[in-house]
């Protein structure tokens, strides 16, 4: 049974998104990953590497897509594909982020080193 989910930060509800998984089921899907390895863009660029830039010419390193990315690929297994993308549709700093979600996305896909 799908169930909402609420998104805090700094006291206040800042997104809200419905999973398709129960409470209980996403954390069993959440401890599954325990000792799963941290995803690195293939041939484990430097972190402080630029490897593109936003919209707004803001530099994006290794270490900010590499973040993203995981966070990503945990918000999907654990509670459905286009969570991550719901939480932070209507945050102030969601474009942003979503931008570099794309970004992480190209890069993983062509296998960037």
């Amino acid at each position: 049974m799908p169930s909402v989910r609420r998104v805090w930060a700094n006291g206040e509800v800042v997104a809200t998104f419905t999973s398709p998984f129960t409470v209980e089921e996403s954390l069993h899907r959440a401890d599954s990953l325990v000792g799963k390895p941290f995803e690195q863009l293939p041939g484990k660029p430097a972190q402080h590497k630029i490897v593109g830039a936003l919209a707004d010419g803001s530099k994006v390193r290794v270490v900010d897509v590499e973040t993203v990315y995981n966070d990503w690929t945990l918000f999907s297994f654990i509670d459905g594909e286009g969570t991550y993308e719901e939480s932070y549709r209507n945050r102030s700093n969601g474009a942003r982020q979503l931008e570099v979600l794309e970004l992480a996305k190209r890069l993983f896909a062509a296998g960037v080193n």
